[in-house]
Parts: C-alpha cells; sequence; structure tokens
C-alpha cells in the first residue's frame, strides 16, 4: 500500500527581512537554500504578477519554480535560473 500525500500548503520556510539599510549589512551571513516560497500569489486583471525577494549569499545557481492553477483549473508551470555571484 502506497499513500502519497498530494497538494500540501502547510510546509513554511524561513524568510530573511532587511528593514533597513542597516539591517542588511548584518556580519551575520544568510545561507538559505530556499530563498522564496509564497503559495499564494495573486494576479492582477492581465494575469501578471511582480514578486521580490532577497537571495542568500550563497555564490551559486539557482532554480526557480512557479506552478499555478487558474480558478477554472487550468495549470501552468514556469522553471528558471539566476546566478548569484
Amino acid at each position: 500500500m502506497t499513500r502519497t500525500r498530494g497538494f500540501f500548503v502547510g510546509a513554511e520556510f524561513f524568510v530573511k527581512e532587511y528593514p533597513d539599510k542597516v539591517s542588511k549589512n548584518d556580519p551575520e551571513s544568510d545561507y538559505r537554500n530556499t530563498i522564496s516560497w509564497n503559495p499564494y500569489l495573486f494576479t492582477d486583471k492581465e494575469g501578471k504578477v511582480e514578486i521580490e525577494f532577497y537571495t542568500s549569499e550563497i555564490r551559486s545557481i539557482f532554480s526557480g519554480n512557479f506552478e499555478a492553477l487558474s480558478v477554472d483549473g487550468k495549470i501552468g508551470k514556469v522553471n528558471f535560473e539566476f546566478v548569484v555571484e
């Protein structure tokens, strides 16, 4: 017998926030592997949304994944990569 979890919203990831310029230069390093996680993004009437996030200090190639579900049941997915130097 196999049990699969399916769609699960309960995962939560730490999101580093910088309230001011001084905290951006905090000597405590940020080495997160998961940079941003937001299961609830809503688009405008044109189907667009803009997100903003801070990267970690790991110098590497990161992959980004967006998966979407429309109100009428259509599924969409976008994968991309970006470099942190």
